[in-house]
C-alpha cells in the first residue's frame, strides 16, 4: 500500500523577539486545535505517519526540513500532507517574479517563511508523489510558490513550479491579499472543513470537498474566498480520488476485463439487483454502482472469505458520470474482441434492458461495475 506523511503545523503565537516584538497572538487563538482536528481528519482517511509542529517547535528551519523530508521518503503513489494553521502575511518581492510586487508568506515562530522558499523545495518530490498543501492564513491564495509571471515575453501558467514532476493539490483559506478567520475554536477555513469531511463520511473528489468547504464558509456569513489551486502533472486518478485516500484508482487492463467477463456467472448478470423495483428507472451511475457491489460480492465469495471493513474501504471508487461512461465503453469494446464475451454481454445487457426499465448504456454501466468490483477484490 502507498505510504502517507504529514507534516501539521500550527502557531497560536510567534517569538516577539524576531517580529519587534509582536507576539501574533490576536487572530490565532484556536490554530494549535486546528492540528489536532486535521490530525483526527488524516485518522479517518486512515494510513498517515504524522508529524505536528506547534507554536515553538514550528520554526522556519523545523518546517522546511519536515518537507525535505517528506520529500527524500516519499516515492510514486505515496502521499505528503502539509498542513499549516497560522498568520499568513506578505513582503516586498525580492527577485521580481511576482506580477504584484508582493511575495506571500507562512508565518513561523521565529521568521517569515517566504513562498519562493517552498517552491524551491516542491520539485525536490519524486514523480508520482500526491502532495495536499492545506493553508489556513491570510494571503494564502497562491502561498505554495513564488513564480505567477517572469520578466521575459514567455507565456507562463499560473500554477506552474519549473521542474515540478511531483503532483499537488492546494487548499487555501482566502485569495492573496485576503483574510482568514480565526476563533477560539480554530480556523473558519478548517472547521468547514472538519465538517464537511463528517468524520470520515465524506466520500466526494477534492473539488467536491473544496465547494462544500466554500458552502459552509459562505452560509456563516465569513467574506473570505477559499481557493482551489492543481499544480504540476496532477493525473486524473488522484484529482477524482476521496480526499487524502492513499489507494491508487485504475482500470483494469483489456486483457482481465476478458478474464472477469468469462469468469462471471451469467445468472448473476441476469438479474443485478434484486432489491430494486422493477417500475423504478435506474441511471447509468446507479447501475454502475450496484455493478461495484456485485462484483465485490462475487470477488469475495470465490475467495471464501467475509469482507472487513478494510476490505469495503479499497472498494471505494470515486469515478465521475463520465470516467464510468468511458469504462462501460471500453468494455464494450473489448469484448468485441472475444465472441464468447460478447455475446455473454449482449444478452445480460437485453436482460437488465427489460427487467429494470434501463437503456443499453445503464446495462453496460452495470456491466462496467461488476468488472471493476470484481477486480479490485482479485488484485
Amino acid at each position: 500500500m502507498a505510504k502517507g506523511l504529514a507534516l501539521l503545523t500550527g502557531l497560536k503565537g510567534v517569538d516577539p523577539a524576531a517580529y519587534g516584538g509582536w507576539d501574533g497572538r490576536n487572530g490565532c487563538y484556536g490554530c494549535e486545535l486546528d492540528v489536532d482536528n486535521m490530525a483526527l481528519v488524516l485518522g479517518t482517511a486512515g494510513g498517515f505517519s504524522i508529524n505536528t509542529l506547534k507554536t515553538k517547535q514550528a520554526t522556519a528551519t523545523a518546517i522546511l526540513r519536515g518537507i525535505e523530508s517528506a520529500a527524500s521518503a516519499l516515492t510514486a503513489g505515496d502521499m505528503f500532507v502539509f498542513y499549516y494553521s497560522g498568520h499568513g502575511g506578505q513582503q516586498p518581492d525580492r527577485d521580481g517574479d511576482e506580477s504584484d510586487g508582493r511575495d506571500e508568506t507562512l508565518v513561523a515562530y521565529d521568521r517569515e517563511l517566504i513562498d519562493d522558499e517552498l517552491a524551491k523545495l516542491w520539485p525536490k518530490f519524486a514523480p508520482g508523489v500526491r502532495i495536499v498543501m492545506i493553508s489556513d492564513s491570510c494571503n494564502s491564495g497562491t502561498n505554495y510558490r513564488g513564480l505567477r509571471t517572469v520578466r521575459a515575453q514567455t507565456p507562463i501558467n499560473i500554477g506552474q513550479i519549473p521542474g515540478m514532476k511531483a503532483q499537488m493539490i492546494h487548499y487555501s483559506g482566502c485569495r492573496d491579499g485576503g483574510t482568514s478567520a480565526g476563533y477560539q475554536q480554530g480556523g473558519s477555513f478548517t472547521m468547514a472543513l472538519c465538517e464537511a469531511w463528517g468524520q470520515g463520511k465524506f466520500m466526494g473528489t477534492y473539488q467536491q470537498l473544496y465547494e462544500k468547504i466554500r458552502e459552509k464558509i459562505q452560509a456563516s456569513g465569513e467574506e473570505q474566498e477559499p481557493q482551489f489551486n492543481v499544480i504540476g502533472p496532477v493525473s486524473p486518478s488522484f484529482l477524482q480520488s476521496r480526499p487524502f485516500s492513499l489507494l491508487e484508482k485504475s482500470l483494469p487492463s483489456p486483457e482481465a476485463i476478458l478474464e472477469a467477463l468469462h469468469n462471471i456467472p451469467f445468472s448473476v448478470l441476469h438479474r443485478p439487483a434484486l432489491a430494486k423495483q422493477a417500475e423504478l428507472r435506474l441511471e447509468p451511475l446507479t447501475c454502475a454502482v450496484i455493478g461495484v457491489a456485485v462484483g465485490a460480492a462475487l470477488g469475495f465469495a470465490s475467495r471464501n472469505k467475509k469482507p472487513s471493513k478494510e476490505d469495503l474501504i479499497a472498494l471505494e471508487y470515486a469515478g465521475t458520470i463520465d470516467e464510468l461512461m468511458s469504462f462501460s465503453q471500453q468494455v464494450v469494446e473489448t469484448a468485441r474482441m472475444d465472441d464468447a464475451a460478447y455475446k455473454k454481454i449482449v444478452n445480460a445487457a437485453e436482460s437488465t434492458s427489460r427487467f429494470f426499465v434501463v437503456d443499453d448504456v445503464a446495462a453496460a454501466s452495470f456491466l462496467g461495475g461488476v468488472v471493476v468490483g470484481a477486480y479490485v477484490v482479485k488484485h
